[in-house]
């Protein structure tokens, strides 16, 4: 009698467990179901129009090159220019007028050599009147002359121009040489802009920079047939002793792409469900009646 008692008392004992083992793999089996279903939805979130993630980073690269670019070359075509300024034969040239110029650059006798894609123009000064004597290449675009030792920039065609001058000063004075007379060399040297262009096309569909002249250049025209994202803008801050600063404004490339929280739903869902199924295998076991 005595171990027929023990056996029904572990029976009885056992039977709440069983039941409520039972019980909870359901509720994990419908676990399992709401987590795979809420895995499964996030496929049908419609995918949206995304501005390219590398834009902004690559904008502010290219600004930051931008600025030391045309610090370097301001730099180097004011160290020109001063140099060639002070030349002998220049300064004597200032005295005469345009063909005996022309005349002494064909000759070879001295010439202004300028740098691959650098135009050269020396003006002649009297009062108020401005005579351009020489430019060289001889089919470069006329440079603007510019009072005074200084620097600006140009847009010229789809490049930026630096432009420098430089004072010349008189070799002679004295009888026969107008006392009014002065000189004024003016360099322009090219911005390359090729590397600028290769980058921003990666990310962007259009890209100018303002404040280069009185209309923005247009550093990338506008891709046709392309997604645009929103404009965004970078500032290049080159030497303000040289120059003001500019804007670079970056149109970006789209790209159809769902929102970032859709991935981490649908990574944490399934891990749930693969989680709440090995719970319920467990629980499943316990519900299994021992032999």
């Amino acid at each position: 009698m005595a171990g027929a008692s023990e056996t029904w008392e572990e029976n009885t004992d056992l039977l709440p467990r069983v039941a409520w083992a039972r019980r909870s793999t359901r509720m994990l089996a419908v676990g399992v179901f709401i987590a795979a279903a809420i895995a499964a939805a996030t496929y049908a979130v419609p995918p949206s129009r995304l501005d390219d993630p590398r834009a902004a980073e690559v904008l502010r690269t290219q600004a930051a090159g931008l600025a030391t670019a045309l610090d370097t070359t301001a730099k180097t075509a004011h160290d020109r220019s001063d140099q060639i300024a002070s030349d002998n034969t220049l300064r004597a040239a200032i005295l005469t007028d345009a063909r005996t110029v022309a005349d002494l650059v064909a000759s070879n006798e001295w010439r202004l050599q300028p740098l691959t894609g650098e135009t050269m123009e020396l003006f002649q000064l009297d009062g108020d009147q401005v005579t351009s004597l020489v430019r060289t290449p001889a089919g470069a675009a006329p440079i603007r002359w510019m009072r005074g030792a200084g620097t600006r920039l140009e847009n010229v065609g789809d490049s930026m121009h630096v432009v420098v001058t430089a004072g010349v000063e008189r070799l002679k004075d004295g009888l026969g040489y107008k006392p009014t007379i002065s000189g004024s060399l003016a360099v322009s040297d090219p911005i390359d802009l090729r590397a600028v262009r290769a980058q921003l096309a990666s990310v962007a569909v259009s890209a100018s920079i303002e404040g280069a002249g009185k209309t923005p250049l247009v550093v990338l025209p506008a891709a046709q047939g392309q997604a645009a994202g929103t404009p965004v803008r970078a500032t290049i801050h080159p030497n303000p002793e040289w120059f003001g600063d500019l804007m670079l404004l970056v149109t970006p490339r789209t790209t159809l792409a769902r929102p970032s929280w859709v991935g981490a739903v649908r990574i944490a869902s399934a891990a749930l469900a693969l989680v709440l199924v090995a719970a319920a295998l467990v629980r499943w076991r316990a519900a299994s009646p021992r032999r």
